[in-house]
């Protein structure tokens, strides 16, 4: 696939300034349906073959869980 030109830099300040405003730095950032491109490892679960260390993912965000939630369901003895 051929680069193409942005000989004043344009696309990349664009792509610098999306990814400040998209970057999420705690839970609060996230809301149901968001998709995050996030980079996971063994720690994670997955299973790495051959020379990576950890791979690249996009994560879709399905639901959500408050502590208020838990703490409701735990069951004091």
């Amino acid at each position: 696939m051929p680069k193409m030109d942005d000989e004043k830099g344009i696309l990349a300040s664009l792509k610098s300034k999306l990814s400040d405003e998209n970057k999420v730095t705690s839970a609060d950032d996230l809301n149901v349906g968001d998709v995050v491109y996030v980079e996971l490892d063994k720690n994670d679960g997955l299973v790495l073959n051959g020379k990576y260390v950890t791979r690249l993912k996009y994560v879709v965000v399905a639901g959500a869980k408050s502590n208020a939630c838990q703490k409701d369901k735990v069951k004091k003895r």
